[in-house]
């Protein structure tokens, strides 16, 4: 009877032993940084529903021993979107500047150089966002946009066209997703209190035609159209995903990739530097409900566009 027990025991013991040994395997593998770049990837790339608040801007400056000619935009947008069939309510800001100089110096030309040395060295955007606006979408063929008047405070909503406003940049293309696992094996991985970081840096320069797709899943640009000017392309992406639970399952909550891009033409003698800066959080994935804003009525808005 005692050597039955003991083999029991044994056995059980054995057994347990195993099971921590599994556990403790998972957990290794869990914590490889490909791993969780994948796992990232598919959380988004199957995403039905969520709450989102976006920030991309751009920074371009052209220049020679003489010129100058500096663009930037800036947008940046908060709401909810389901994904299939589409349908969103966001906030919506945006901003640029336009600063040019061709040598003198006169006041307006001097004024314009100084604003272009403050834009190169201020860190993030450096456009004022002016133009704010409401959206709401039941659908892809409906599209409503309300603008807050400046005297009342009031939204007005009218209909708009929906070619004329971009579906909500979430990160969730094909071209994003697959760059993030081209470089998945490259991450670096690192944690503080219930988040994980994991983060690649480097030269890209030879995957080009990879960053142009990246890039046009943004914004709409011919940055990349002459590859032979393209010196060197730098890129930074961050990926932060949250422990949930009490098996702490990574879910995304933060996405931030920027892009350094330098080109030059010695025929027709000029340089150029551009960074473009997309950012992107998520919450409450595959748990958002879209609605309209509390002050829509469709059946006061003139079908007029």
């Amino acid at each position: 009877m005692e050597c039955e027990i003991i083999m029991k025991n044994k056995r059980f013991l054995a057994l347990a032993l195993l099971v921590l040994m599994l556990c403790v395997a998972l957990a290794s593998c869990g914590n490889k940084p490909e791993s969780n770049v994948k796992s990232y990837v598919k959380s988004i790339g199957e995403a039905k529903n969520l709450e989102y608040t976006i920030k991309i801007y751009r920074k371009n400056h052209m220049y020679n021993d003489k010129e100058q000619i500096f663009r930037s935009e800036t947008k940046a947008r908060q709401g909810k979107i389901q994904l299939d069939p589409l349908s969103y309510s966001e906030f919506y800001v945006d901003g640029d500047s336009k600063y040019d100089y061709f040598g003198g110096t006169g006041e307006y030309a001097l004024a314009d150089k100084r604003r272009i040395e403050e834009a190169l060295t201020t860190y993030g955007s450096s456009d004022s966002l002016f133009n704010k606006d409401k959206y709401y979408a039941p659908n892809d063929k409906e599209l409503y946009k309300a603008s807050s008047d400046y005297k009342s405070g009031k939204w007005n909503w009218k209909v708009a066209d929906p070619k004329e406003h971009t579906v909500p940049e979430i990160g969730n293309k094909e071209a994003v997703l697959k760059l993030y696992e081209k470089y998945a094996d490259k991450f670096v991985r690192t944690e503080k209190n219930d988040y994980v970081f994991l983060e690649f840096k480097g030269d890209v320069t030879k995957d080009i035609d990879d960053i142009k797709k990246l890039q046009g899943s943004f914004v709409k640009s011919n940055l990349y159209k002459e590859k032979s000017l393209v010196k060197s392309i730098d890129i930074k992406i961050t990926l932060v995903m949250k422990k949930e639970g009490s098996f702490g399952k990574l879910i995304p909550c933060e996405a931030i990739i920027s892009t350094d891009t330098k080109l030059e033409s010695t025929k027709e003698n000029w340089k150029m530097n551009n960074e473009d800066h997309f950012e992107i959080y998520y919450k409450n994935i595959n748990d958002t409900e879209v609605k309209p804003f509390s002050d829509f009525d469709k059946s006061k808005i003139e079908t007029k566009k």
